[in-house]
């Protein structure tokens, strides 16, 4: 489940560096380089797509209510992709 990184301040007020690492095996998401979700279960072994946008689910955060802001925006000012060299 997706929870707030401690001392992130707030994400709104300016870019952030989010990034996830994935290695056979293990699964990392990352912000501002510090790493703050792992998934070692079910990691998939087979090229997949990155999907960027403001999904709003009752399945990962619970129901919305009042103190969302809706309609949100968001804005990316880059992406990088980027291969582990396999020996």
């Amino acid at each position: 489940m997706w929870r707030p990184v401690q001392g992130a301040g707030d994400l709104n007020t300016e870019f952030h560096k989010y990034s996830i690492t994935w290695t056979p095996g293990k699964v990392t998401w990352l912000l501002d380089d510090v790493p703050y979700y792992v998934v070692t279960q079910e990691v998939p072994d087979q090229p997949m797509i990155i999907v960027m946008d403001l999904h709003l689910s009752a399945h990962w955060d619970g129901p919305a209510d009042a103190s969302l802001h809706l309609p949100a925006t968001l804005e990316i000012d880059s992406v990088r992709v980027t291969g582990i060299e396999r020996h």
